[in-house]
């Protein structure tokens, strides 16, 4: 199977939030599209685990973990919040 999609690195898309900006974007992207585009980030979650050896494959995954978990973190919160009343530490 094909590797996904690579992105260039233009002159100007050499910054330090770049590649969060892509994986953003394509995820966005892809929930857009709806169920081919969760079968897109399927298929190319699998290849980046199967292909670690690859450049930029682990990077891609951990950002991906990160974002996950944030997003985790953030749901939960706002249902704590609202479900339950909860603030700060409770």
């Amino acid at each position: 199977t094909a590797p996904p999609l690579v992105r260039g690195q233009a002159a100007g898309d050499a910054g330090l939030l770049s590649p969060w900006k892509h994986d953003l974007a394509y995820l966005s992207g892809n929930l857009q599209a709806g169920l081919p585009g969760l079968e897109r980030e399927i298929h190319d979650t699998i290849w980046k685990v199967e292909h670690l050896d690859h450049r930029g494959a682990a990077s891609d995954l951990l950002r991906g973990l990160i974002i996950v978990a944030v997003v985790y973190f953030c749901v939960g919160s706002a249902y704590k919040h609202h479900a339950l009343g909860a603030q700060g530490l409770d």
